[in-house]
């Protein structure tokens, strides 16, 4: 039973490291295919991960041995939003953005 703890630790570990990679490749995606309001909700991880990613920068060049547990963990919250975006439009009304809002 040990054995199969430890693969579904292995396999949640590294979906958290490839999770910043992840990330980015679905950011490009939804940036560069999405339009209208959809385009926006898309940007909306942005306004959080620029941030982190110029602290995991400044981190490494101060020679922090954690440098990259923020973008890590960051990031894994980054994909399930944008994940659960694209769910969300695929199911909406043929992928028509939602009504503005003033």
């Amino acid at each position: 039973m040990q054995k199969i703890g430890d693969f579904i630790s292995l396999l949640i570990g590294g979906a958290f490291m490839m999770s910043p990679l992840v990330y980015v490749i679905l950011q490009i995606y939804a940036l560069a295919v999405f339009r209208g309001n959809w385009r926006r909700l898309a940007g909306i991880p942005l306004i959080f991960m620029v941030p982190i990613l110029l602290f995991t920068v400044k981190a490494y060049r101060d020679q922090s041995n954690l440098w990259p547990v923020p973008l890590i963990f960051s990031s894994a919250f980054a994909v399930l939003v944008l994940a659960i975006e694209m769910i969300v439009r695929r199911a909406s009304r043929n992928g028509k953005p939602p009504p503005m809002v003033d």
